[in-house]
């Protein structure tokens, strides 16, 4: 018999970039963060504790700067999805916002598993945290075919100023924070126009 070789095949693309010149923006969110916590009550979605705004906190208008800017960041991510569409025949296919919400988890507060139905991508960006706060892990969408064969698990550790782009339909959860401090993230869902 010849050599057995494993061909892995239809992978599951996800995105990340670092945005170096983080310090002042998050300062400014923080500020935005902090009022708003005192206004509004918490939502409870997936979160186990800790604190979830509204999912429509991109259409407020003392939030729209930080908006903008925020979509600096995330914009070339969605572009280059696009590029790739565009390699496969779907030129001019565009990804555009589709809500933004901010997520605060203190000592023991995380976010149970789930997924992001009727959105094509979904996005997260730390904005005050560090490693060892408690990881966002991805679960493979063929864990239950090829568990023990291959890792259907995967975790990223938290960064300030680092964005990850996802499917949607991705499973995923974030992992209790053990620390006392506040670990602080942006989440954000895409959907896509694929012009026919």
């Amino acid at each position: 018999m010849n050599d057995i070789t494993m061909m892995k095949l239809f992978p599951v693309p996800v995105f990340t970039a670092v945005e170096s010149d983080f310090d002042h923006l998050r300062s400014d969110i923080l500020e935005y963060i902090r009022d708003y916590r005192d206004t509004y009550d918490s939502e409870k979605i997936s979160n186990i504790g800790g604190y979830q705004s509204a999912s429509d906190i991109h259409q407020d208008i003392d939030f729209k700067n930080n908006c903008d800017r925020l979509w600096d960041i995330i914009s070339p991510i969605a572009q280059h999805i696009g590029d790739l569409f565009a390699e496969h025949g779907y030129p001019s296919t565009t990804l555009t916002l589709a809500n933004m919400w901010f997520n605060v988890n203190g000592k023991g507060n995380s976010n149970v598993e789930h997924t992001h139905p009727h959105c094509f991508y979904s996005g997260v960006i730390w904005i005050k945290a560090k490693p060892g706060m408690g990881g966002l892990s991805m679960k493979s969408p063929h864990e239950h075919s090829l568990y023990g064969m291959v890792d259907t698990l995967w975790t990223a550790e938290p960064e300030e100023g680092r964005v990850m782009l996802f499917p949607s339909f991705l499973p995923h959860s974030v992992a209790a924070n053990p620390t006392d401090e506040e670990r602080i993230s942006i989440s954000f869902n895409l959907h896509v126009t694929v012009p026919l």
